[in-house]
Parts: structure tokens; sequence; C-alpha cells
């Protein structure tokens, strides 16, 4: 490291994201002195970066979890604006997944610019790069435009063959964001073909899946559910709290109740899992119980208490409000009063 520190000044922009590569590949962050180095050099020689290099560096520090300072965010931004002409599909997909990973707010101008971009180079775009997008829009909080939602679905539907769970379940999860339902042909697509591949399906892409339905409101198609059901089955020893909450508030939301066996190996495994659930993941599965109305078996709801007990004042005014009101909906306010002696039965839910 201090030989490449000594140098820095005869590195290329290449150079620079060429050596960050290469602790990518070790997974294994560089010294703050080197990091502060590569900044300084990339301020200063900003305008010799062509798309390759910008987002190479960029892509680098995200997947690095390196400091990106706000002066070298300024001038990455200033430079790609001149540059995004010439951005392709995976340098689109690839910036505006690190502006999220970094926290960085990119400037609505550039964000514009890489929209009509990708609408341009969407023949390109392959499927990593089409969930990517979509994801990483949701996550910057930026609402999809019209031309751009109407080119990535079609693209979508010309290659969703050759999307894996991953891509299928981020594609839904950014729609949830966006709290919009993808278009007919886009959700046909993406149910027939999750459904084709739900045996590869792992704990986390099932529940983002439950969730993000229930986020947009829209109950999955039959098949669908039927698959995402069975494959819970087959996975239920892999989930972890959160997929367990996730999932049931995904229930909740669309309206849905789960198959009888699926309800009660959610509740089985409840119990297993109480002792890691966080209060959040309390607090959705009560609201979920409390919206479907149906009661698992009490020892659930005993598992559950007894964790909350165990983390009472950590919850959150909403979080402690939909767990009373969850417990007063099944008829048992007793429980809640063991968490809170002050709680009450005409606690109003709190919709997350």
């Amino acid at each position: 490291e201090k030989q490449a520190i000594d140098g820095i000044d005869s590195f290329s922009p290449w150079d620079l994201s060429r050596l960050l590569t290469k602790y990518k590949k070790m997974r294994t962050r560089p010294g703050g002195a080197l990091v502060e180095a590569i900044d300084q050099h990339a301020r200063g020689s900003i305008d010799k970066f062509d798309p390759r290099s910008l987002v190479s560096t960029i892509h680098a520090f995200a997947t690095l979890n390196l400091p990106f300072s706000s002066d070298l965010s300024f001038a990455w931004q200033k430079q790609a604006m001149g540059e995004v002409g010439r951005f392709n599909a995976q340098e689109i997909s690839n910036s505006i997944w690190a502006f999220h990973r970094l926290g960085l707010r990119p400037r609505p101008d550039l964000l514009d610019a890489m929209e009509e971009q990708g609408v341009t180079q969407i023949q390109d775009f392959n499927p990593q790069n089409l969930s990517l997008t979509l994801h990483g829009l949701a996550k910057l909080g930026r609402k999809l435009g019209p031309e751009l939602r109407e080119a990535l679905e079609e693209r979508s539907v010309e290659v969703i063959g050759d999307f894996i769970p991953t891509n299928l379940a981020n594609t839904i999860w950014g729609y949830a964001w966006f709290q919009q339902e993808p278009g007919s042909r886009m959700l046909e697509a993406l149910e027939r073909h999750s459904v084709r591949v739900m045996r590869s399906f792992k704990p986390q892409e099932v529940s983002t899946m439950m969730w993000g339905y229930g986020k947009i409101g829209l109950k999955p198609g039959d098949r669908l559910l039927a698959a995402l059901e069975d494959q819970l089955l087959r996975q239920i020893m892999g989930f972890h709290p959160q997929n367990l909450a996730q999932t049931m508030w995904g229930y909740a939301k669309f309206d849905g109740t789960p198959d009888p066996e699926v309800f009660r190996v959610l509740g089985l495994h409840t119990i297993t899992t109480a002792r890691d659930f966080k209060t959040q993941e309390i607090a959705q599965v009560l609201f979920a119980y409390g919206k479907m109305g149906k009661k698992p078996e009490r020892e659930v709801l005993l598992a559950l208490a007894s964790q909350a007990q165990r983390r009472a004042g950590d919850f959150k005014k909403a979080e402690r409000a939909n767990t009373i009101w969850g417990y007063a909906q099944l008829g048992e306010e007793s429980i809640s009063k063991t968490i809170w002696e002050d709680a009450s039965d005409e606690e109003k839910p709190w919709q997350p």
C-alpha cells in the first residue's frame, strides 16, 4: 500500500479502478491512507475519467463499503453528466446500485439523464441490469418515469426466461417500494417464470415476494401462491424471524390466508425462533394475526410475548401499538398486559 500511495500521482483513471478491483477480488478493504490518496487523486484527475473508469471506481467504493467523500461525489457526478450519453446498460445499473449502497442522493438531472440513456440502451439490458436498476431507483426514492417503466417492462418480458430468483424477488421488491403494480404482461411473465423456477427460491426470496405483493396490495395468482407455499414448506427451517415476519405481513396486507399446513408450520417455527425476534418482527407478526383474524396456537402468542417482555423497552410507539392491537383482535388482551401493564385493548393499529 505504501508503494501505491507513493506512486499514486502517476496512476491513470483506469489504474485506480483496477487497483480497487483487485481489493474487491481479494475481499479486503484498503487502508485509510490509501483510500484518502485515491480520493484525492481521483478528484484531481476526474476530467480524464471515461464511463468505464467512472463506474468501475464508484462500484468498487460501494462494494468495499469505503467512504465516498462529498467532494469526490460532487466531482464524480459533474464528470458523469458529461459522459452519461456514452454509458452502457451495465454502467447505468451499476451506478444506480452504487448510489444507494453508498447512501448518496445523486443530483436529479443526472438521474434524468441516466433514465434517458437507459431507454436508448434498453435492448442491451440483461436480467441483472433490469432488476438492479428497478431495485436501485426504488432505494433512492425515485419514481419510475413512464418511458423508462415501459422500456424496462418490455425488455423484462423479452428476457424473463433468464431471470434467476434473486432478479424476480428484487423486481417485485422494487415495484413494492414504488407502490405500483406491474403492467399486466410484466406481471403475467413474472408469475409464470417464478412458478417455473420456484424450487430454486431461497427463504429470503420467498419472503421478499410475499412482502412485495403485500406492499403493493396485490394477491399473487393462484399458481404462484401455491408454489410459494410449497417452497416455504420445503425451506421453513431456513426461515429467520425477518422472513417469517415478512411472509405473515404479506398475507395480511394482500388479504390472504395461509394454507392450514403453512399456517401451522409458520407458527411452530415462530416458537422455535422467538428468542431471535426483533421488536419490529414481533409487531409485524401480531399485526398480521390480528388483521387476518386467524388465531394460532396459544404457545405461539406466549413465545412472542416472552420475547416482547425481554425487549419491552425497545419497542417504538407504532410497534407497541400493533402488538397490543394484534393481541386484542385475537381476544388475548391479557397477554399484552403481561408485557406492558398500561396496555389498552383500545389501542389503534399503525398501518406499516
